[in-house]
């Protein structure tokens, strides 16, 4: 019984190390990025620590942006709820016997 979960964790090891490798290299290299200033002109990446996040954190257009992006959301989600509620009303009530 060990045996055969061995073999399957081993079959799974290399799907699990390409996957790893997909996701995690994009995610470190963003987040190294966003710690860092680019020009398109010179090549390579300037250290400029969390300089990028404080003027985003500044910037009243990021606030108003993320309000509307929160009351879109919340909008969204209640008007989908109450949808799929009364589908689903209509439906059990075709449904009854």
């Amino acid at each position: 019984m060990y045996g055969l979960t061995r073999y399957k964790l081993l079959f799974l090891l290399p799907g699990l190390l390409v996957l790893l490798g997909i996701i995690i290299f994009p995610l470190g290299f963003t987040i190294r990025v966003s710690f860092s200033g680019w020009d398109a002109i010179r090549p390579g990446l300037d250290w400029i620590g969390g300089t990028n996040y404080s003027r985003l954190l500044g910037d009243g257009r990021f606030w108003q942006s993320l309000s509307r992006l929160g009351a879109i959301a919340f909008t969204s989600v209640i008007f989908e709820y109450l949808l799929g509620f009364g589908l689903a009303l209509l439906v059990w009530r075709q449904v009854r016997f």
